[in-house]
């Protein structure tokens, strides 16, 4: 059998492999990749419960946008004095140097003490 028809000298099967490979270049899902391609991730769900809540109290205490009271009367002093030292201690040096959080102690209420130790739990990933 042979491989050339006519004088064109066109091998057997060619036309058929241009036109394939025409094709593949102008439909343009088949001639990147193979497999199915997401523009962008989903995202999570947004949590607008009571964590998400506390956070943002958090937020706003430690960027000093929450006005807190001199003196809070429900506030241990000496407890949450002993736990800002700590929390303080343990921040990145960056976030250290721009805030006082022994500066808060006896000011803040028992939901806003947790709210900011939640605050540095989730960001800072301090306990």
């Amino acid at each position: 059998m042979s491989l050339c028809v006519g004088k064109g000298n066109w091998v057997l099967g060619m036309p058929h492999i241009l036109i394939a490979c025409l094709l593949l270049l102008l439909v343009p899902g088949y001639g990147f990749a193979s497999g199915s391609y997401m523009a962008r991730p989903p995202r999570p769900p947004m949590q607008n419960g009571p964590e998400e809540a506390r956070y943002e109290v958090g937020k706003a205490i430690f960027t000093r946008k929450m006005a807190v009271p001199e003196r809070h009367a429900a506030a241990p002093r000496d407890k949450q004095m002993e736990r800002l030292r700590q929390l303080q201690i343990k921040l990145p040096a960056q976030a250290r140097s721009g805030v006082d959080l022994t500066g808060l102690a006896g000011r803040l209420s028992p939901g806003q003490f947790q709210a900011l130790e939640h605050y540095l739990a989730v960001r800072y990933k301090i306990q």
